[in-house]
């Protein structure tokens, strides 16, 4: 510092003070897009843990599916061949049949719309996929914890 010059001097303290000032709030700025990187890294981590578990729950669902699909041609067999035995007119066989097709007919129905919601829902997952496999990769490592359960790559 030249102390033999006030004028200087001053001028140098004044803007040696003005650079600490700046170069805290970069710093401070650094530390929260650090901050902001290392949580989006974790929301993506989080997203993939929750995408992995619709899927098994999405699994699940249609293994319900086919299961009670299972149940209910069980059940109109049951009844198409229990109608025989009960001594029913054959006018009361007809609508008892019937009655039964018909229930058969929304139960195929409910089956065809839940096929449709699980190929929307298959879309969503195979978007997702796409950017996770995008984003994942290239996140910085920022010290971020892996999410217990989810491997990073």
């Amino acid at each position: 510092m030249p102390l033999h010059d006030p004028d200087i001097y001053g001028r140098l303290k004044d803007t040696a003070v003005k650079m600490a000032e700046a170069l805290d709030a970069h710093m401070r700025w650094l530390d929260w897009v650090s901050t902001a990187v290392d949580r989006s890294y974790k929301l993506l981590l989080v997203f993939r843990q929750n995408a992995e578990l619709s899927r098994d729950v999405e699994s699940r669902i249609k293994s319900l599916r086919e299961e009670n699909m299972g149940i209910m041609n069980q059940l109109v067999e049951s009844i198409e061949h229990s109608i025989t035995s009960l001594g029913l007119s054959d006018k009361q066989a007809l609508s008892l049949k019937n009655l039964v097709r018909v229930v058969q007919a929304h139960a195929q129905t409910s089956r065809s719309n839940s096929i449709e919601l699980t190929n929307i829902v298959n879309s969503l997952f195979a978007g997702l996929d796409e950017t996770l496999q995008q984003e994942l990769p290239n996140a910085p490592n920022t010290g971020a914890i892996p999410v217990k359960g989810v491997e990073l790559f």
